[in-house]
């Protein structure tokens, strides 16, 4: 007697599975069936089981790693670096012929548009390498020394071409280059993951703990920029004497202030709290094993119901799999070193040639600071986070866009601001925190809907596009102001 239905032998097939007809005494306790769901007991040994056993060990293996690495923010950026960027490899390498030519422009006095767009496209494969450069040394060492590495080397090119432009005494640009990749992260490089990702996969989910971590990170940055702004403001309308000197502390204490949290931040995560994330990650495993039998895909999206529909487990599983693995610990430090003073040469060149370039273009200082410049430091984030969103890896791009918006502004600013008292010749005015209306309110819109978009642990297409056009708003208004 055959007791099983036609449709549901259908939903079985569907997962590979074997469908006995033997007596009701043999099936009875191995499998119960509600209409449309099928649910397996423990001791069945039907052969409902999904095709490729290994493949689905391998996936939670993948899926026990991502849940792993995306309670820490550091780590999370650096294994979405890795995935995303296979290796050296890029696109972006065919722009490396312009590196030298942008380098002999400078020194040769071309015209600064034409040394500035050289170095300008050279500086962004050479970013790419140092990406991958850093993560190759950080895979050499224990989580610890990893993460105070992408710590240190996370934004490192945005550090070189503001310690140019800080030499150089271009205030305006260091503050300008900083807000505008902040504004990059969370608005560009989130939202076109969300974007490229929700046209492949219905609905992306992240996990709570990623959103909860840098929620607080981002919401303590803004402060770190809110208050010496309105310090100045008060000191404005109290028409008090040397404002320029009382900002120029206030900011210094307040740097030095984020540059203790920033270290608690790390402190917290690598060492004090490690146990905690452990514990996490137990969950996550106790998850995977308490996995139904109705065999959930791996890819927490819903690949059947995008706009660009496909299955993305397989490619997402292959992809893991032909992960290219780090260069030897002498070779990435090898590259390490000559990148970074390539990118110093390069940006200094870069910097020279802004004011020209923008003259010759008929564009802002302002808006080559806060919309060009941050493309360079940016362009591996933006690769790297759109490609693990499109592999349904939501939790590693939000820690890429949202983990460099905090290094910048945790970190990088004030390291800046400090820096700049050490540079700076007495009677010069130094770096302050103290931002322009504008660029203070388009931080606060950015941190805000960064951070409203991604409240409920769900993403989709239209959030992406949402917050692409809010970039583009602040694109307009910095390119109409001039």
């Amino acid at each position: 007697m055959d007791l099983l239905s036609a449709e549901t032998r259908k939903i079985l097939g569907s997962y590979g599975a074997t469908t006995p007809s033997t007596s009701a005494a043999t099936t009875s306790n191995a499998l119960q069936s509600d209409g449309h769901h099928v649910h397996l007991e423990p001791s069945t040994d039907y052969g409902l089981k999904p095709r490729h056993s290994r493949k689905w060990n391998d996936r939670s293996s993948i899926m026990n790693s991502v849940m792993r690495q995306s309670t820490m923010p550091l780590s999370v950026m650096g294994q979405g670096k890795r995935a995303g960027l296979q290796g050296y490899r890029s696109p972006l390498n065919y722009l490396l012929p312009l590196v030298p030519l942008g380098i002999v422009g400078g020194i040769l006095g071309w015209a600064p548009s034409a040394v500035f767009l050289l170095n300008f496209c050279g500086c962004i494969p050479l970013a790419t390498i140092l990406g991958r450069a850093t993560e190759d040394v950080a895979e050499h060492t224990n989580e610890t020394i990893g993460g105070l590495i992408n710590a240190t080397f996370g934004n490192a090119v945005e550090l070189i071409l503001s310690i140019v432009a800080l030499r150089a005494g271009n205030l305006d640009v260091v503050r300008n280059t900083l807000v505008g990749s902040i504004l990059s992260n969370l608005l560009l490089v989130l939202g076109s993951s969300l974007f490229f990702g929700g046209l492949i996969f219905r609905e992306q989910e992240i996990l709570p703990v990623v959103v909860e971590n840098n929620s607080l990170a981002l919401g303590v940055s803004l402060a770190g920029f809110v208050l010496p702004t309105l310090f100045s403001i008060v000191l404005d309308h109290a028409k008090a004497s040397n404002i320029q000197s009382k900002n120029e502390i206030f900011s210094l204490v307040t740097s030095i202030l984020m540059l203790v949290v920033y270290a608690c931040y790390l402190f917290f995560q690598l060492y004090t709290h490690a146990d905690f994330f452990d514990g996490i990650e137990d969950e996550g495993d106790d998850e995977i094993e308490n996995v139904d039998t109705e065999f959930t895909p791996l890819a927490r999206g819903n690949g059947d119901d995008g706009v660009f529909a496909r299955d993305g487990s397989e490619e997402s599983e292959a992809d893991d799999d032909n992960e290219i693995p780090p260069a030897p610990m002498k070779v990435a430090l090898t590259i390490l070193v000559i990148d970074v003073a390539v990118v110093a040469v390069c940006c200094e060149f870069l910097v020279g040639s802004i004011d020209g370039f923008a003259t010759r273009m008929h564009l802002g200082t302002a808006f080559v600071a806060v919309i060009l410049l941050p493309v360079i430091g940016n362009a591996v984030e933006h690769l790297s986070a759109v490609m693990v969103a499109m592999k349904n890896k939501m939790d590693l791009s939000v820690g890429i866009a949202c983990g460099s918006s905090v290094q910048i502004a945790m970190f990088a600013a004030p390291l800046m601001v400090v820096v700049s008292w050490v540079v700076t010749p007495s009677g010069v005015p130094r770096l302050t925190l103290d931002l322009d209306f504008l660029d203070l309110v388009t931080v606060g819109i950015a941190v805000f809907t960064a951070n409203l978009t991604l409240r409920d642990a769900s993403t989709n297409w239209l959030e992406g596009a949402s917050l692409i056009m809010i970039y583009l708003m602040i694109g307009t208004a910095f390119y109409i102001i001039g």
